[in-house]
């Protein structure tokens, strides 16, 4: 009885439990079945998921592909509304710097007169041939710079045009300014005592400067004259040969011109 006994306990043992069957060992799986299991498809949906979001980024960083069309650039709208064309253009800007030429010509030849009496004062007061220097009275030199001050005041403001013209433009300046420091340089004089003589000095060798710096905006002034079509264009020089200045050359006005293609 003890016997039959033990077999029955040990078969009570090794029988599954009520309710359903035993779960299977992880290990007990065979490897060929695994594709076949829960597990094996969402792992595989996440590993797509994360192939698919780097290959979006990978384009959006890479600018996407090349053959996508470019936005247009805004193009100039012509008087009727259509657009205007590169020739057309062109046309514009060359007009624009002809008027310009034109109308600095024009002023740097007002300049050069209305200043010839203020040159022919301070040549006087400032001899280059070593005579006697003079100190003009303080109301007439102040007149000599309000006249230099009018010259230069609409050249105080920039105005954009061709690189020739912006040259010409900023030398005639640059000439202006020069003679103006050359008059306040001679109004200190008066009160200088005995370093008059030096600030005389200091006053000759700024106004020979404003001279050269005005003959280089001349020479400047007949170039872009030549390439506008318009000829030699030659403007009065400031002061004498002796400054250094450039003199203009010797071909008659228009020369070289010709017109507009």
């Amino acid at each position: 009885m003890a016997k039959r006994s033990d077999r029955r306990q040990r078969r009570a043992a090794a029988a599954p439990p009520r309710g359903g069957a035993a779960a299977p060992r992880p290990d007990a799986v065979p490897p060929g079945a695994m594709w076949r299991t829960s597990a094996f498809w969402l792992g595989g949906l996440v590993v797509g998921l994360a192939v698919a979001a780097i290959a979006v980024a990978a384009i959006v960083l890479l600018g996407g592909d090349d053959k996508t069309p470019a936005t247009p650039a805004a193009a100039t709208p012509a008087a009727d509304g259509g657009i205007k064309s590169a020739e057309q253009l062109e046309q514009e800007f060359a007009d624009r710097d002809r008027q310009q030429i034109e109308e600095l010509t024009n002023e740097a030849r007002a300049i050069a007169e209305t200043l010839q009496p203020v040159m022919a004062g301070l040549d006087k007061a400032l001899p280059r041939s070593g005579g006697p220097v003079e100190q003009v009275a303080a109301d007439k030199v102040q007149g000599w710079l309000d006249t230099v001050r009018d010259a230069a005041a609409p050249y105080q403001e920039s105005i954009s045009g061709g690189t020739g013209f912006n040259i010409a433009r900023n030398t005639i300046r640059a000439a202006l300014d020069g003679l103006l420091n050359t008059l306040e340089t001679y109004q200190l004089a008066s009160g200088a005592g005995d370093d008059r003589a030096a600030v005389h000095q200091q006053a000759a060798a700024q106004r020979d400067n404003a001279i050269r710096t005005w003959s280089a905006a001349g020479v400047q002034i007949d170039a872009i004259n030549i390439d506008a079509g318009f000829g030699h264009q030659h403007i009065e020089q400031l002061g004498g040969a002796e400054a250094g200045g450039v003199a203009p050359d010797t071909l008659p006005e228009g020369t070289d011109a010709t017109l507009p293609e």
